[in-house]
């Protein structure tokens, strides 16, 4: 055993022996001291420990409002997106709903069909529908829906067809103001309208003619289109220089229009039906 280690032993048995040997009242005045000297140390110990602690549990705290605050997201998109898609599907069943008993009410026959494309530069002039030649789809044939009217065929493939809609300046139909007494005038699309909901206008109508704001306005019969199929709804009058105008709001919704039907059957044949339906009416 080295000299360092010998001295070392032996100096702690003298300290040992020493304290046990002291008086009881010198070895309570030695612990005073000690306390006195470490009691400060030991309290900055014990309170750095706390502090210590208290910054993991508001760590902790912190972490788990994060996760909660991430999950409760979740759950919102998750609610959002389901109650999203509910409504879609309820509007689209509501559609298909009407749309199956126009089909069953109408006394002429009806192509059913679906808007398949459509361009952005003429969203308001021609969609393409699912239905073509050998559908029996013919060009000049009158598309409807269970709102009011729609357009007519303007090209005819042997799958699909082009329609050009009532929105469309090209696109014109005879109509009438709802009343015993009825205006009757040409009504069209508007040139170069790109607005988000383009009304239509009917002309020409003498001048200074006043129509009521909302009052209805209803297919002649008297070209390719049937007769008394809504066609919308007045806006307002505007005095021209020879003539007055009317602004009808369309009854058909063709910002988001999806489906449609082409009137099968002609003209002739189809008024024949009609005034028979309006003589048992």
């Amino acid at each position: 055993m080295k000299t360092r280690n010998i001295i070392a032993i032996c100096l702690f048995l003298v300290l040992a022996g020493g304290v046990v040997s002291l008086s009881p009242r010198v070895t309570r005045q030695m612990q005073y001291v000690y306390h006195s000297v470490m009691s400060p140390f030991v309290k900055a110990g014990s309170e750095s420990e706390r502090a210590i602690q208290q910054f993991f549990e508001d760590y902790r705290t912190v972490e788990e409002l994060t996760a909660e605050n991430a999950r409760l997201k979740e759950e919102l998109r998750i609610k959002s997106l389901y109650s999203s898609d509910r409504e879609e599907v309820y509007n689209e069943n509501r559609q298909l709903s009407n749309a199956l008993n126009f089909k069953r009410r109408a006394f002429f026959d009806l192509i059913p069909s679906v808007v398949i494309e459509r361009q952005r530069a003429t969203w308001w002039n021609t969609v393409v529908i699912d239905k073509g030649s050998k559908h029996g789809v013919q060009a000049d044939s009158a598309v409807v829906s269970p709102d009011g009217l729609v357009g007519r065929v303007l090209l005819v493939r042997p799958e699909t067809s082009d329609v050009i809609l009532l929105t469309d300046e090209n696109c014109k139909v005879a109509g009438r103001t709802e009343g015993s007494y009825s205006i009757r005038g040409l009504v069209a699309g508007q040139r170069g309208n790109f607005s988000a909901s383009p009304d239509l206008t009917m002309r020409p109508l003498e001048l200074g003619t006043r129509l009521e704001a909302g009052k209805k306005i209803y297919s002649i019969g008297i070209d390719l289109f049937p007769k008394n199929f809504l066609i919308g709804e007045v806006v307002g009058t505007e005095d021209r220089d020879f003539f007055t105008e009317a602004r009808i709001k369309p009854a058909v919704d063709f910002e988001n229009l999806e489906h449609v039907f082409i009137v099968k059957t002609k003209p002739e044949d189809r008024n024949a039906a009609q005034r028979e339906a309006d003589s048992e009416g």
